[in-house]
């Protein structure tokens, strides 16, 4: 496909699709092939940018920690084709941050399984030994009558994103006191896990019994199905 484009500003990507602009590119904007040149090509020019980025805050703070805080998005379908590549650019930072949600809502499970927990474990060991901060953490969902949000859901869903490895949580929430039995479970579990650090710490350095293979060529092959389901379900599977 690359002998039909003389330079790289003619290449399409996903969004360029009903461009007339790039109306030569139609038919391998679907190619398998096609999708991971341009995806591994715009990850590339990312992490660049990122690492530019990074070098000069450092030149400025030395001394300073610095970090990115990325979407908990990481296993959504198609998600390499907008996104980053998270693995090199892991390792950039002293810190690992993310902005992550869970939700109340699951048709087999109490706490919405696997969701944050699978994403910290995964961003875990992208940048293993570094602090793993959610700067919005959204366990507390905007008020629903017809899903209400728990003090024991709160408090469960807290100990499960520690028990997978998160070290920080700054709460996200648009109305403070329309859940107050949400907010109570929170604070609870924060004072118990500060209380009992020396055991949280023991279980998230404990060494894994079961890996799990990431594969970013994976991911970009058709969207990421079935990969990204099938790495849901085994991260399901081994937790039991």
């Amino acid at each position: 496909w690359r002998s039909l484009f003389s330079q790289i500003d003619e290449i399409a990507t996903g969004w360029d699709a009903g461009d007339p602009r790039f109306k030569r590119s139609a038919r391998y904007i679907e190619k398998t092939a096609y999708q991971y040149d341009w995806q591994v090509y715009h990850q590339q020019l990312g992490t660049k940018y990122l690492q530019g980025l990074t070098a000069f805050a450092r030149s400025l703070a030395a001394d300073t920690p610095v970090f990115a805080a990325f979407g908990g998005d990481l296993l959504q379908k198609a998600e390499s084709q907008f996104g980053l590549d998270r693995e090199a650019v892991g390792g950039l930072f002293d810190l690992v941050g993310c902005c992550a949600a869970s939700s109340v809502s699951d048709p087999h499970y109490a706490i919405g399984y696997p969701q944050q927990p699978l994403l910290y474990t995964l961003l875990r060991s992208m940048a293993p030994g570094r602090p793993l901060i959610n700067f919005c953490d959204g366990v507390i969902p905007p008020y629903d009558p017809e899903l209400p949000c728990t003090f024991d859901y709160v408090h469960t869903a807290m100990w499960e994103a520690a028990m997978a490895g998160l070290n920080a949580s700054l709460l996200s929430i648009d109305d403070w006191l329309a859940m107050p039995e949400c907010l109570d479970g929170y604070v609870t579990a924060c004072l118990d896990l500060n209380r009992l650090a020396d055991i949280v710490a023991a279980f998230q350095t404990a060494p894994a019994d079961v890996a799990i293979l990431w594969s970013m060529p994976s991911k970009m092959y058709n969207a990421g199905d079935p990969f990204l389901e099938s790495v849901k379900f085994a991260y399901e599977g081994t937790s039991f």
